[in-house]
């Protein structure tokens, strides 16, 4: 029964989602499980993301003059 499974999450705007198995992070639509794995349990994790980006300063920047102090001893 080992073969290719995909799992989708229908979620509203604004959130996005990544699928773990096995504590490997799956990436693209699917993922491959060899029959040898299915007679055992595995974990599926599910993680659930804001994915609103928050505006990040890109030009926003401070100058500081610094005039090194000589200590004289």
């Amino acid at each position: 029964m080992g073969g290719t499974y995909a799992l989708e999450v229908d979620l509203p705007e604004g959130f996005r989602y990544e699928v773990e198995l096995q504590a490997l992070t799956i990436t693209g639509g699917g993922f491959y499980l060899e029959s040898s794995i299915l007679p055992r349990k595995y974990y599926v994790t599910v993680r659930i993301y804001d994915d609103t980006i928050p505006e990040i300063p890109w030009g926003l920047h401070r100058e500081f003059d610094y005039e090194p102090q000589l200590i004289e001893t």
